[in-house]
C-alpha cells in the first residue's frame, strides 16, 4: 500500500506536482492521483517509473513509500 502522505512529501520535495508527474508517467491526472491514495491499482511499469522520479534508490526507501521494492 502506498504512504500517500509521504509520497506526496517528496514529490514536494523534488518540485513535482501531481500534473507533472502523471505526464511523465503518461497517464492522466486523475489516475495518478487515484494511485498514490490508493483507490486505484500501481501496475510495475508505473511502480518503476515512479520509483525513477521520486529518486528512490533504495528498497528501504521504496518499501517506506511505495509498500513494495522492486529489484
Amino acid at each position: 500500500m502506498i504512504n500517500t502522505r509521504e509520497v506526496k512529501a517528496r514529490m514536494l520535495s523534488l518540485g513535482l506536482t501531481q500534473p507533472i508527474v502523471a505526464e511523465l508517467m503518461g497517464i492522466n491526472v486523475a489516475t495518478l492521483n487515484a494511485k498514490i491514495n490508493n483507490k486505484r491499482r500501481l501496475y510495475i511499469d508505473e511502480h518503476i517509473k515512479l520509483t525513477q522520479l521520486l529518486k528512490l534508490e533504495t528498497i528501504e526507501k521504496q518499501k517506506e513509500l511505495l509498500g513494495v521494492a522492486l529489484i
